[in-house]
């Protein structure tokens, strides 16, 4: 009897050890765990989840609560959370099944109270007690396991609430944020006057249309090509040109007039006889006088005669007085297949079925678009062969 005895205490006292419940640190085992995003009571202790102040536990000694994030939701968001994962129900729940494991509890006790008052020999007794406590094992272990698992739901759903509370704080703080540096950014600037011919654009100024910058002023297009070329020069948004009766000089560093730039060049010709041969071999080509400042020459294809290319406007006289017109199908076989446009080389093309547009046709059979007088001066140098003052006084010079 005895070893029966010893053995219903020993499991007894298991079913009777604290069951755990759901709390941080055991601060607030009562009352929906510690609600570390309230911070300390006036006592330095912890407050509850369901407002209860009377913990003993400091709000210092919470090692949960120091791991938090650094921002938090309103208290209006962490209810509606609450709310989102059902915590105050799967605390009411858990704490119904404390409720009902000790009912179970009491309901064993009193049943081996009658057990004894009715049953003369001891056999009898521990017979009838053994059925007594298996049946209190199976309840009792059915209330734990569904506590645990209403406990497992609390956890998760807790923790859920935090993550999403903090980042809903975080989200405020940098909305607050961004907005601090906006009215700090208004503050700044208020003050800012921008120079004539500009305007603010948040912190910085910008030159109107028509308009650069110029020794941190705003000029107009024409003063800043004639601060750097001379009087006889303008220019617009993309280039600087020279004014009519005035071409670059070599170096490009300035706009002189174009009879002392003719004069230049025409005396190429002078003591040189005219090689046919090579003005043929060189139709089409773009020269470029390597032994002298760079000058460059177009070929007539036609003709084989060369033309000065001073600047943009000399080149865009080029252009119009050789170009040769051409439909859009034969344009866009020239720039679809290489071998016909190989056959075009060194020719300039203008679309006359549309505005007019200028190409230039190289002898790799790439078609270039010479947009205007600067665009053509441009293209052709970066394709110009070099030639020896010569060679270059052996082909015949021409003129439109």
């Amino acid at each position: 009897m005895k070893k029966y005895f010893l053995l219903i205490l020993l499991i007894g006292g298991f079913f009777f050890l604290p069951i755990r419940s759901y709390a941080t640190s055991g601060a607030c085992s009562s009352h929906a765990g510690v609600n570390c995003n309230a911070g300390a009571d006036w006592d330095g202790s912890v407050i509850c989840n369901d407002g209860w102040k009377n913990s003993s536990v400091k709000y210092s000694d919470m090692v949960e609560c120091a791991e938090q994030p650094k921002y938090y939701c309103t208290p209006e968001q962490y209810n509606e959370l609450q709310d989102k994962y059902s915590i105050a129900s799967l605390v009411k729940q858990a704490q119904d099944i404390n409720i009902d494991i000790a009912n179970v509890d009491a309901e064993y006790e009193q049943a081996i109270i009658n057990n004894r008052a009715r049953v003369a020999s001891a056999e009898s007794i521990n017979s009838r007690e053994l059925l007594i406590l298996r049946q209190w094992e199976i309840e009792k272990n059915a209330l734990i396991s569904s506590q645990n698992s209403i406990l497992n739901q609390l956890n998760q759903g807790e923790k859920s609430v935090n993550y999403e509370c903090s980042l809903l704080g975080e989200a405020e703080h940098y909305n607050q944020l961004s907005n601090f540096l906006t009215q700090l950014q208004s503050l700044n600037t208020t003050n800012l006057i921008c120079q004539e011919n500009s305007y603010l654009v948040g912190d910085k100024c910008f030159c109107s249309d028509g308009y650069v910058v110029l020794n941190n002023k705003c000029v107009t297009y024409v003063a800043a090509c004639q601060s750097k070329y001379g009087i006889n020069s303008y220019g617009d948004k993309s280039f600087c040109y020279c004014t009519d009766g005035f071409g670059w000089n070599s170096e490009r560093t300035a706009c002189i007039k174009k009879t002392a730039i003719n004069n230049k060049a025409s005396k190429t010709n002078n003591n040189s006889e005219i090689d046919k041969k090579l003005a043929e071999k060189l139709k089409g080509k773009i020269l470029l006088q390597v032994e002298s400042h760079g000058e460059a020459w177009y070929v007539n294809p036609t003709d084989g005669a060369r033309h000065y290319m001073a600047d943009g406007d000399a080149a865009y006289n080029v252009m119009r007085n050789f170009g040769v017109g051409v439909t859009n199908k034969d344009l866009e076989r020239i720039k679809s297949s290489k071998t016909f446009a190989k056959s075009n080389s060194g020719k300039i093309f203008l679309q006359v079925e549309s505005h007019g547009e200028a190409y230039y046709v190289d002898f790799n059979g790439n078609a270039h678009y010479l947009k205007d007088g600067a665009a053509a001066y441009e293209v052709m140098r970066s394709l110009g062969l070099g030639i020896t003052n010569n060679d270059l006084s052996k082909i015949s010079e021409g003129s439109l």
